[in-house]
């Protein structure tokens, strides 16, 4: 995917956002158990995280599925919204979906830790 490109679709993104009145920093840094991260959507009232995952984005999804497991392990959900999900999708649905993960996602940090650890539990 061409870089322009790739701004566009992560434009359509943050304009869903915006739409949805969901607060978010572009482009956030953050370090976790002592490994730096650059998040492409940051939701500071959620705790949370949107990846915007573009048509060049495929191969990645192992390195994907650590990445948000240990984001998750410190209370960061990770939504990723891919180009077809946006492409098949209107600005309302986008806006919609978003309400919906982010009311899934809803409460505190050491609510949503202990959620984890009982859905880890299960499968000790």
């Amino acid at each position: 995917m061409m870089e322009n490109e790739l701004s566009q679709f992560h434009g359509l993104v943050n304009e869903a956002l915006d739409m949805a009145g969901i607060a978010h920093e572009d482009e956030y840094s953050i370090a976790v158990k002592g490994k730096d991260y650059q998040l492409d959507c940051w939701l500071p009232e959620y705790h949370a995280c949107i990846e915007a995952d573009g048509k060049g984005h495929t191969g990645q999804q192992r390195k994907d599925k650590v990445r948000d497991a240990l984001l998750d392990s410190v209370g960061i959900p990770t939504l990723r919204i891919t180009q077809k999900m946006v492409d098949s999708n209107s600005a309302e649905e986008l806006v919609v979906r978003l309400h919906l993960w982010v009311l899934s996602i809803f409460g505190t940090i050491d609510e949503r830790r202990k959620r984890q650890e009982n859905r880890d539990a299960m499968w000790d």
